[in-house]
């Protein structure tokens, strides 16, 4: 697949950004997760890219994959990796993107009622310092 033909993830946070003068919290919580997804998609994107997993086979295998563990796998890449700790960008990515995860799994599981209209601002906030992170990468 040609970078040309690769889906830019920038659309999820575009289209998540479109929920924000909304009172729907099935919106707010479907902008949240798409923020997340937006963020881990891009993250997951360069690791793969430049093949941030050295030697390590069950790793690659892990980060290519549709695996649940591709997430954690994600951070912890960001968390250790010399080359991404350049200026400690990458530990701050990762706890950006941990936040970021926690508040999608708030959004996609939680049953009760919460202040989703705040939670929604703190995870498009945190995006976004994310992907300023991320370009200083």
């Amino acid at each position: 697949m040609s970078s040309e033909e690769k889906f830019d993830w920038c659309e999820y946070y575009n289209f998540a950004d479109s929920f924000s003068g909304s009172d729907n919290p099935a919106e707010l919580r479907s902008g949240i997760s798409r923020f997340y997804y937006s963020a881990f998609c891009i993250c997951r994107d360069y690791i793969i890219e430049h093949r941030l997993w050295g030697n390590d086979k069950e790793l690659e295998e892990i980060m290519t994959s549709k695996s649940p563990k591709v997430h954690e796998k994600t951070y912890e890449i960001f968390y250790n990796n010399r080359f991404l700790n350049r200026q400690r960008r990458g530990r701050k990515i990762a706890r950006l993107l941990s936040d970021l995860r926690d508040k999608r799994n708030d959004a996609d599981y939680k049953s009760e009622k919460y202040n989703v209209k705040h939670s929604y601002a703190f995870v498009k906030a945190r995006t976004k310092k994310l992907f300023d992170e991320f370009k200083k990468l």
